[in-house]
């Protein structure tokens, strides 16, 4: 594997090798003079020593020898893999390409643009869809969450005084159950304007569930409870009183009672 060497190392290197060589050269030549003079003549011929002239001879011919020889042969290096550019090729790289003449991707998407947002989801149906209220009787939709509830008997379950005994719940034919809470509100089984929450079960012992998969929306009102307590979220609601009249609204607010 070739080394890739800095350029003005090689340009050293080539300089000084020209110098060297252009010396050695010149050197050899009047040695060689010299030995046939004196063989021609059958002295020895004294040497006499070089003036500045020849010095300077000597560095302008090994300064010509270097420019020479990285001329040439700079292109050959970067043929050969070294990777040194020669004057043309560098004096060409080091300009850089304008931003508007470089290639635009496949895709021409700027990685730097933002990203539009995905579309707006669709909203969530009202609450009235699956739960509604009436003074103190609670509608609530079973038929997407409690399939076959009104083949059995259905109760209510709820956090309130004797709520786990469960109250029965009534049946309609259009799909709906009625649970009505006018007797425990009356009894004070019931807390107003704190947060109670209930589950509905059905004859099989199945319990109505209240995520978003089959009733979206409803999980607004749902409340945590611990596992396996009512079979999921119960929903949550409150009495409040206005006007000396009690009804019923849907929450998951605070106050409440542990569910």
């Amino acid at each position: 594997m070739l080394a890739r060497w800095p350029s003005d190392q090689i340009i050293s290197a080539a300089i000084i090798g020209g110098c060297s060589l252009t010396a050695t050269l010149i050197s050899a030549y009047i040695n060689s003079r010299r030995a046939a003079a004196a063989q021609a003549t059958g002295k020895r011929s004294r040497s006499k020593p070089p003036g500045r002239s020849r010095y300077v001879a000597l560095f302008v011919a090994g300064l010509a020898a270097g420019m020479i020889g990285y001329r040439f042969g700079a292109p050959a290096l970067g043929i050969a893999g070294v990777g040194v550019p020669g004057p043309v090729v560098a004096a060409e790289a080091a300009r850089p390409t304008p931003y508007r003449d470089r290639a635009a991707p496949d895709d021409r998407s700027d990685p730097a643009a933002p990203t539009p947002p995905d579309a707006t989801p669709p909203a969530s149906p009202p609450l009235s869809t699956w739960l509604r209220a009436d003074g103190l009787r609670i509608h609530y939709r079973y038929a997407d969450r409690l399939p076959g509830a009104c083949d059995g008997r259905v109760a209510a379950f709820g956090n309130w005084v004797d709520g786990r005994r469960g109250l029965a719940v009534e049946c309609l034919d259009d799909g709906w159950l009625v649970l009505d809470l006018t007797e425990p509100t009356a009894t004070g089984r019931l807390t107003r304007n704190v947060t109670h929450c209930f589950a509905i079960r059905g004859w099989d012992g199945s319990w109505a569930q209240h995520d978003r998969v089959p009733s979206p929306g409803l999980e607004r009102v749902a409340i945590a409870s611990k596992a396996g307590t009512w079979g999921g979220p119960p929903l949550g609601f409150r009495v409040v009183r206005a006007d000396g009249v009690d009804r019923i609204e849907f929450t998951n607010a605070y106050p409440r009672l542990d569910c």
